[in-house]
C-alpha cells in the first residue's frame, strides 16, 4: 500500500513524564533536611561498609566523568567487575513523630541481580555484617532488578525507584531529637555481570515532608502570609469549591466551621460561607485557612473590544462595517464576572452571522444583576477579507482576520483561550483542516464553530463540517455528512469501474452491484476507516484499513479480498489518546480520558469522549445496538467469558457468536478475560485464526497484587508476543481487594504514575482503561466526578499518547481451505437432535427441519466449497427455510449450531 499527503504524523501535543506530577505534588510539600556530604563530594563524611561478595567495589567520590542528569555535579561512582555489595552510611538526628522520605540522583548501565537502596532506620551498620535492618523493612526506595526496576536508569530515587515503603515516621516522644541511620547500599549477585557494574549517586538527602500547606486553588488567592484562602466566588456550593482545592498527597483537605473545626454536612447544596475554612491535616502537621468571600460585583461595563474603539463617554461600541455578530462577541472584553448579549433594534438576540448596524445593542449584566447599555456604532472601513488557498501553518491564534480558506489546507492554531478573537473563517472547498491542540471539542463547539463558515454557510456540526477528538484537542474537517471518502475500483492500480461510498451505509452484494466480488484495488481518504470482508454480512474473512494520517491509496488487495469483497463500509476516525474509563462520561470528563465503556452498548460518544460498545455476555445486550452505532470505532467482545459469575462462556459459544460481532464493521476486540484467563484468550485467538475471524486487538485485565510495572509490562508482552496484536487494558489498577498489599492514597498515587508511565510507553499497548472499584485508597476519587484522591489528580494530569498506533497494528492472514476440504466435506451431527435438509438437491429453496433444542434458537450458516459465507440467518422455531434462487449450481454446506451443538449437512443446488 502506498500512502500520500502526510500532516500531523505525531502529536504537537507537549509530552509530559507522569512522574514529573508525582513529583510536583511532593517537592511542593517537601523541606529538605540535606545529608552531610550528601553532594557526595567529601568522603571523610561517609561511613564505608564492603559487605561481601566475589569482590570488593571500587569507588571514588567527586567523581566527573559523567554524571547523573539529575545530580548537580561531582558525584559517587561505584563499580565492579564481579558481584559485590557494598554499604555507604552516617547518623543524622531526626525529629521524633515527623515522617520523611529520602531522595537522591541515580544511574546505572545494563545490571542483573541488582538492588541500590536507601535506609533510614533505627539499627546502626555493623563493619563486615550484611544490612538489612528490620528484615529489610527500612528501605524507604530502592533499586531492584527483581521487583523490575534499575537497569538503564538515569534519574532520581523519587522518579524511578520501585521498591521500599517511601515513608518513615521517625519513632519516639514527638518533637524529640533522634538518632536515625541513613544509608546506602548497592550491589549485584550477577557471576559473570552482563557488563562491569557502574553505579553514579549524587545529592542524596532525606526530606521531611511538609504536607501541612494549601498548595493551589481555581478560585481566590492563598495569602500565606494570614493563612486564608481570600478573594472567593459567592453563590456555589462547598462541594464546588473544594473540588478546586489541592493538597499533597500524604494530607487530607476538609471544609470545617471555623469556630467548631466540624466539618460541614451537605457540601453537595450547601453554599460557601465566610464562617468556613479549609482544613489541611498533613502526616507532619495541620493548618487552618479561614475562607474570605469577595463582595458581588456590580461592574456592567465594556472595558475593550479587540480591532474596534470603545467610547466610555457615549457609551459606544465602533466596530468595523463589514463584522459579523459573531466576530463583535468574540471581541469583546467586559467586566470580570459579568455577562452580555447583542440585541437587535426589536430588542430580540441577533443573530451570529449578521452584519452589525447602528440599531445594533450590547447589554452588559452585572453579577448582581445591575446593566449597563451600549450602542453598536460601524467604522466607515471594513476588515479586509484573505483569501488562503492550499495554506499550511502553525499559529498561536487568529485575531481580527476573515480568512476564505480553500484547497487543501491545514492550520495548526495552538492557543488555549480564545484562538479566533474577533475572526471569521469561510472553509470553501472539502480538504481543509484545522488543528487546535490545546482546545476540548466540546468547548470548540459551544465557544467558537460559530465562527467558521462552510461556503458561505453557518458550520453545522455532522452536517457540513466534521468536529473530532484529536488527543487533547480538536480536530474541525471541512466535509459533510455527505462526503464519500471511498472509492473502490475492479481493477488493480486504482482502474477500470469505480464506486464511491458513503458513510456508516452497509454495502453488500445488492448495493455494491456490478463491484460485487470485483473489487481489486481502492482509495481512502485521510481521516476514516474503512471494512472490507469476502461475505456480505461482514463475516468470514475481513481487514479494517485506518486512514489515520494521510490519504491511503492500496494498489492490489491481499489474498482473501482480491476480487472477493461483498461487504464494505466506511466510518469516520476518531483521534483518541490511549488513556480511558470504566463506566460512565462525567467521571471520564473529570480525568480527561478520550474514551470510555460500560459494559454495555446503549449510551453514545460524546464531543470529548469516544464510547466503545460492548456485547457482555452470549445474550446482552442487542448486536443492533452495535451494528447501529454512530460516532464509535471499536467494539468490544465478551466480559471475563471464563467466569461464571461474568459472562460464562465456552470458547466454542463465543467463536459461534463472533460472527455477529463481525457484522457491524467496527475494529474488534476480543473476550477480555479475567488474569487467570490467559488458555481460554489463547485459544480463543487460535480458533479465530483458524476460521479466518477478524480479531484486531487483544482485550485483557490485570488485577495482580504486589507488581512492578516491569512486571506489569512482562505480562503485556508475553499476551502480545502469543496472539501478535495490539492490547487494550479495559479493567486494572494496582492489585485489588483480593489481592495483597493495599496501599496507602500517597502510595497509590505513586503507583499508578509509574504505571502510566509504562503503559504510555509501551508501543504495543493501544488502550487502558483503569477500574477503581477495588477498594478505598486505590479509588481515583473521594466522590465522583468531583472530588479527586490524589491517585486520581495523577490520572486526571497524565497526557497519554495517540492510541491507534499503524505499526502496531495486527495484518490478518487469509487461510484458504485446504484442497481436501474442497474436494469432500464431511457431515457431522453433535447431539440428538434431528436436523432435516429437504428437497436435496434441490433448486429454488431447501427447508431446514430443527429439533427440540435447536428450535429454541441457533445460528444458520451456508457457506460455498470455499468457506464463503452466503447466507446466514439467527433462527428460532423448528423450521427454516433458504432461498436458493440467485445462488449458483453447486455443492454449499450449511451448518446449524447453538453454542453446545453443531450439526453440518451437505446441500447440492441444481440449475
Amino acid at each position: 500500500m502506498k500512502k500520500i499527503r502526510p500532516f500531523l504524523t505525531r502529536s504537537i501535543s507537549c509530552q509530559k513524564h507522569i512522574y514529573l506530577v508525582v513529583m510536583l505534588l511532593l517537592m511542593k510539600g517537601l523541606a529538605y533536611a540535606q545529608v552531610s556530604g550528601g553532594n557526595m563530594e567529601d568522603s571523610s563524611l561517609w561511613n564505608v561498609y564492603q559487605l561481601g561478595g566475589a569482590s570488593q567495589a571500587a569507588y571514588q567520590f567527586n567523581y566527573t566523568g559523567q554524571t547523573p542528569v539529575a545530580g548537580s555535579g561531582g558525584c559517587l561512582r561505584i563499580t565492579a567487575f564481579q558481584g559485590t555489595n557494598v554499604l555507604f552510611w552516617q547518623p543524622l538526628r531526626l525529629i521524633a513523630g515527623k515522617t520523611y522520605t529520602v531522595n537522591g540522583a541515580f544511574r546505572t548501565g545494563n545490571v542483573a541481580n541488582f538492588w541500590g537502596e536507601l535506609y533510614l532506620s533505627t539499627i546502626a551498620p555493623v563493619a563486615g555484617r550484611d544490612y538489612s535492618p528490620n528484615g529489610n523493612g527500612d528501605v524507604i526506595r530502592g533499586f531492584s532488578t527483581w521487583v523490575g526496576c534499575g537497569p538503564d536508569t538515569d534519574g532520581t530515587f523519587l522518579q524511578y525507584a520501585c521498591s521500599g515503603k517511601r515513608i518513615y515516621t521517625i519513632p519516639g516522644t514527638a518533637g524529640d531529637s533522634v538518632t536515625i541511620y541513613f544509608a546506602f547500599k548497592t550491589g549485584s549477585t550477577a557471576s559473570p555481570l552482563p557488563a562491569p557494574l557502574e553505579v553514579l549517586v549524587d545529592d542524596l538527602s532525606t526530606v521531611m515532608l511538609k504536607d501541612w500547606v494549601l498548595l493551589s486553588t481555581t478560585d481566590g488567592v492563598i495569602d500565606t502570609a494570614t493563612t486564608r484562602v481570600t478573594n472567593v466566588s459567592p453563590g456555589q456550593t462547598v462541594e464546588a469549591f473544594r473540588s478546586g482545592l489541592h493538597v499533597a498527597p500524604t494530607a487530607t483537605m476538609d471544609i470545617v466551621g471555623i469556630t467548631g473545626g466540624v466539618s460541614i454536612a451537605m457540601q453537595d447544596t450547601t453554599l460557601l460561607t465566610d464562617t468556613m475554612a479549609v482544613k489541611v491535616k498533613g502526616l507532619n502537621g495541620t493548618t487552618i485557612y479561614p475562607v474570605v468571600l469577595r463582595e458581588i460585583s456590580a461592574q456592567a461595563t465594556v472595558l475593550a473590544v479587540t480591532g474596534g474603539i470603545v467610547d466610555p463617554v457615549k457609551a459606544r461600541v465602533l466596530y468595523p462595517r463589514n463584522g459579523r455578530v459573531v466576530q463583535l462577541a468574540s471581541a469583546l472584553q467586559v467586566s470580570e464576572h459579568a455577562s452580555f448579549k447583542i440585541l437587535k433594534e426589536d430588542s430580540t438576540l441577533a443573530g451570529a452571522l449578521d452584519t452589525i448596524n447602528n440599531q445594533m445593542r450590547i447589554v452588559v449584566t452585572a453579577e448582581n444583576g445591575d446593566t449597563g447599555v451600549y450602542r453598536v456604532k460601524k467604522l466607515p472601513f471594513p476588515i479586509p477579507v484573505q483569501t488562503k488557498n492550499n495554506y499550511s501553518d502553525t499559529l498561536p491564534a487568529i485575531y481580527n482576520q476573515v480568512w476564505t480558506v480553500g484547497g487543501s489546507s491545514q492550520i495548526v492554531i495552538t492557543g488555549t483561550t480564545e484562538p479566533l478573537k474577533g475572526s471569521l473563517l469561510n472553509l470553501v472547498s472539502d480538504d481543509v483542516w484545522l488543528y487546535f491542540p490545546a482546545v476540548k471539542p466540546a468547548v470548540f463547539y459551544e465557544s467558537y464553530l460559530s465562527q467558521l463558515m462552510v461556503n458561505g454557510n453557518a458550520a453545522v456540526a455532522d452536517e457540513n463540517i466534521r468536529v473530532e477528538q484529536y488527543l487533547q484537542g480538536t480536530m474541525v474537517i471541512s466535509q459533510s455528512s455527505t462526503y464519500q471518502p471511498l472509492e473502490v475500483f475492479t481493477g488493480e492500480q486504482c482502474t477500470g469501474l469505480s464506486l464511491k461510498t458513503s458513510l456508516y451505509t452497509y454495502y453488500r452484494s445488492a448495493e455494491l452491484g456490478t463491484l460485487n466480488d470485483n473489487i481489486r484495488s481502492f482509495r481512502l481518504k485521510k481521516g476514516y476507516m474503512a471494512t472490507f470482508a469476502r461475505d456480505e454480512l461482514g463475516t468470514g474473512f475481513s481487514r479494517v484499513y485506518v486512514a489515520d494520517r494521510e490519504d491511503l491509496v492500496v494498489d492490489t488487495l491481499p489474498a482473501g479480498l482480491h476480487g472477493n469483497v461483498s461487504f464494505v463500509r466506511v466510518i469516520p476516525w476518531r483521534w483518541v489518546s490511549k488513556k480511558g474509563w470504566t463506566s460512565g462520561r462525567p467521571s471520564a470528563e473529570a480525568l480527561n480520558c478520550s474514551w470510555q465503556y460500560d459494559w454495555d452498548n446503549v449510551a453514545t460518544s460524546g464531543w470529548n469522549v469516544e464510547y466503545i460498545p460492548m456485547r457482555h455476555n452470549r445474550w446482552w445486550n442487542s448486536y443492533e445496538n452495535i451494528n447501529s452505532k454512530r460516532k464509535s470505532t471499536h467494539a468490544l467482545g465478551f466480559n471475563e467469558p471464563e467466569r461464571t459469575d461474568q459472562a460464562n462462556m465456552t470458547v466454542d459459544v463465543a467463536i459461534s457468536q463472533w460472527p455477529e460481532l463481525l457484522k457491524s464493521g467496527l475494529r474488534l476486540g476480543s473476550p477480555a478475560p479475567s488474569d487467570g484467563g490467559l488458555s481460554w484468550l489463547y485459544q480463543f485467538i487460535d480458533k479465530c485464526d483458524s476460521l479466518n475471524y477478524r480479531v484486531d486487538f487483544v482485550a485483557m485485565h490485570w488485577y495482580l497484587g504486589g507488581q512492578s510495572p516491569q512486571q506489569f509490562y512482562n505480562r503485556l508482552k508475553a499476551v502480545h508476543d502469543r496472539t501478535k496484536r495490539p492490547i487494550w487494558i479495559t479493567e486494572w489498577n494496582n492489585g485489588a481487594n483480593w489481592t495483597c498489599c493495599k496501599p496507602t492514597y500517597p502510595q497509590q498515587a505513586e503507583a499508578i504514575a509509574a504505571f502510566l508511565h509504562m503503559l504510555d510507553t509501551t508501543s504495543f499497548v493501544e488502550r487502558y482503561s483503569l477500574y477503581e472499584w477495588v477498594e478505598d485508597t486505590r479509588h481515583m476519587f473521594y466522590k465522583a466526578p468531583t472530588l479527586l484522591t490524589p491517585a486520581g489528580e495523577v490520572y486526571r494530569d497524565k497526557v497519554s499518547p495517540m492510541a491507534y498506533n499503524e505499526d502496531q497494528a495486527y495484518v490478518p492472514s487469509y487461510r484458504a481451505p485446504s484442497a481436501a476440504r474442497m474436494a469432500v466435506v464431511e457431515e457431522e451431527e453433535d447431539g440428538t437432535d434431528v436436523v432435516t435438509v429437504t428437497p436435496n438437491p434441490a433448486t429454488t429453496q431447501v427447508v431446514i427441519g430443527l429439533g427440540k433444542t435447536y428450535s429454541q434458537g441457533a445460528l444458520v450458516t451456508l457457506t460455498d466449497l470455499n468457506g464463503k459465507v452466503v447466507h446466514t440467518a439467527r433462527v428460532a422455531g423448528s423450521r427454516y427455510v433458504i432461498p436458493l434462487d440467485r445462488m449458483t449450481p453447486g455443492m454449499y454446506v450449511v451448518r446449524i449450531s447453538n453454542g453446545a451443538q453443531l450439526t453440518v449437512r451437505k446441500v447440492i443446488k441444481q440449475p
